[in-house]
């Protein structure tokens, strides 16, 4: 499914300093991460996330 839609929040500078780290040290950028972590709270929730084309990089085995 194509993605057509954004989500967006406010963080600190110190908070965005600490994602920007995280998603380097899994050699992944900001954008991924976020999405990697909205698909594990939808998934957990119940969410039907079938169309994430990412899928099974998402899920912890």
């Amino acid at each position: 499914m194509k993605r057509t839609e954004q989500v967006s929040t406010s963080v600190t500078p110190e908070e965005k300093k600490a994602i920007r780290m995280a998603a380097a040290e899994r050699d992944e950028d900001m954008a991924k991460l976020l999405r990697k972590l909205v698909y594990t709270f939808l998934e957990e929730e119940g969410y039907d996330t079938s169309g994430n084309l990412n899928r099974a990089a998402t899920k912890a085995d």
